[in-house]
């Protein structure tokens, strides 16, 4: 079953990012545009996606899907976003030198949105690592 083309789903991520956007505008962040949150091994952590974001991500990438080879975003490119006009909400939210609360606060109430956005469009809910759905996406297949 695909879902490439829930329209609803991509306008309710894109009001979703927005509410990220207006939420870290308040605590403002410095980013040094560095490119160091996408080594996710470095912080020890790793990125997880949800289906709705996945959808929004396959209507809005234009280029090849890339394989995640290391703990390293394949998209990171000379120290920058490759895809940050539709990077996910893990991305949006994750700054490295910001304050960890704000941040899991913001993240764990992001996470109920997009389940919820699941309810509503009646799809299945799924949060996988990144490095699953962009194999899943190279192979055409949900996941």
């Amino acid at each position: 079953m695909t879902f490439e083309g829930s329209k609803n789903v991509v306008v309710g991520i894109s009001e979703i990012y927005k509410r990220i956007d207006s939420v870290i505008s308040r605590h403002n962040p410095q980013c040094s545009k560095c490119g160091n949150c996408c080594d996710f091994e470095s912080f020890g952590h790793k990125l997880y996606v949800s289906t709705p974001e996945v959808i929004y991500f396959r209507r809005h990438f234009k280029g090849p899907y890339r394989k995640m080879t290391r703990q390293i975003c394949p998209y990171l490119e000379n120290g920058k976003c490759a895809v940050h006009n539709c990077r996910f909400a893990g991305c949006r939210i994750f700054f490295c030198k910001a304050d960890a609360k704000w941040q899991n606060e913001l993240s764990e109430q992001i996470i109920k949105e997009l389940k919820l956005l699941c309810e509503q469009n009646e799809i299945p809910w799924q949060y996988v690592e990144l490095q699953a759905a962009l194999e899943a996406a190279i192979a055409e297949k949900e996941f």
